[in-house]
């Protein structure tokens, strides 16, 4: 997420992985992310949220992971979500070099994954761990989005 400005805001990320077992069955994360070179985005705050949440796994669950294990990764961003799948377009180069990132980590992993995208309200722990992030770096209360109006 970025706040208070998307573009251009703080940008905040959260993960949460589940289902390892023992003393690792929920390993939450969160950081704010550096200067990417471009204003940041929640598109790429999201990106590099799933990037960090597959870089854990390299690095600290690679051997519990093997070909037949499936990981289902969900996500409260459609366009990350469809991206990597393949089914939209990535067009913008730094979105695309987020996107091959992710990829490539995918496959180091060398296992089946699903990505599904859910709605945000259904993403609630992750949205707090962003949030969190946010308000360490900056100290700042993070304003209330504003509700869409259902027709």
């Amino acid at each position: 997420m970025t706040e208070p400005n998307n573009p251009g805001g703080t940008g905040c990320y959260g993960y949460s992985i589940r289902g390892l077992g023992g003393p690792l069955d929920v390993i939450p994360g969160c950081g704010v992310i550096g200067d990417m070179g471009t204003p940041m985005t929640n598109n790429i705050a999201e990106y590099i949220a799933l990037g960090k949440a597959l870089a854990y796994l390299t690095a600290n669950a690679k051997a519990r992971i093997t070909a037949e294990t499936e990981l289902h990764i969900v996500g409260d961003s459609k366009l990350v979500i469809e991206q990597v799948n393949g089914s939209w377009k990535c067009e913008a180069p730094h979105l695309q070099r987020l996107r091959d990132l992710v990829r490539e980590r995918l496959k180091q992993l060398g296992c089946k994954y699903k990505l599904e995208w859910i709605p945000r309200e259904q993403n609630v722990e992750v949205d707090q761990l962003s949030r969190a992030a946010y308000i360490g770096r900056t100290g700042l209360a993070i304003p209330e989005r504003a509700k869409e109006a259902k027709t």
